[in-house]
């Protein structure tokens, strides 16, 4: 748990990310998203640190439902965007707000959101719990979903990692798959290939 000694709070902490600005996020599984500049934080005290503390209430907006946040990335225009149990939420450092994240500029994207990961393209790539691999133009506000209809061990991904080849490596309920969206070539690895463990 993440104690902040000051508001008299704790957190259960699923991820952590450190921004472009030295802000460190902290995502929990209570509904809320935890804020605190490093540099502020005294190492050798380290239980008075005060966190801001983003949800519902304290945005005052009941349609921030985040339930469980699993995942934390920054885009290329300084936004934070959180992978939750309700879809992804971006913050604006311009605004100070959190939105939750839309396609085609009218349809709430609500997913099970467990990985994020950025390719050479610029691409916003969702690993999801159930509905598969998503890709997010940011230009084009343009959604496209990959399934086991392309080739996919399975429609849970819970981790994403780029190479410098434009494959993209996914962790799912059923093995490791190394998958290249240009291509449309997909590459499945299970025990027979000699991994420990069918989920990743």
């Amino acid at each position: 748990p993440c104690v902040d000694a000051q508001n008299k709070t704790t957190a259960s902490v699923r991820t952590m990310m450190i921004d472009s600005k030295g802000y460190l996020w902290i995502g929990t599984a209570d509904n809320s998203i935890l804020r605190v500049k490093i540099s502020s934080v005294n190492f050798n005290k380290p239980e008075g640190t005060k966190f801001e503390i983003f949800n519902s209430t304290t945005l005052n907006n009941d349609q921030l439902l985040f339930n469980i946040v699993f995942t934390i990335i920054e885009n290329e225009n300084g936004q934070i965007c959180f992978g939750t149990q309700s879809g992804v939420y971006i913050y604006s450092y311009s605004t100070q707000k959190i939105s939750i994240l839309k396609y085609n500029d009218r349809i709430n994207l609500v997913s099970d959101v467990r990985a994020f990961c950025f390719d050479g393209q610029n691409r916003l790539w969702m690993g999801t719990n159930g509905v598969g691999l998503l890709s997010f133009n940011q230009q084009t506000k343009q959604l496209r979903a990959y399934t086991t209809k392309n080739g996919l061990p399975d429609n849970s991904v819970y981790t994403i990692l780029s190479d410098d080849k434009n494959n993209l490596w996914l962790g799912t309920n059923k093995g490791i798959c190394r998958f290249n969206p240009d291509q449309g070539i997909v590459r499945n690895f299970s025990l027979k290939d000699g991994i420990q463990n069918y989920e990743y």
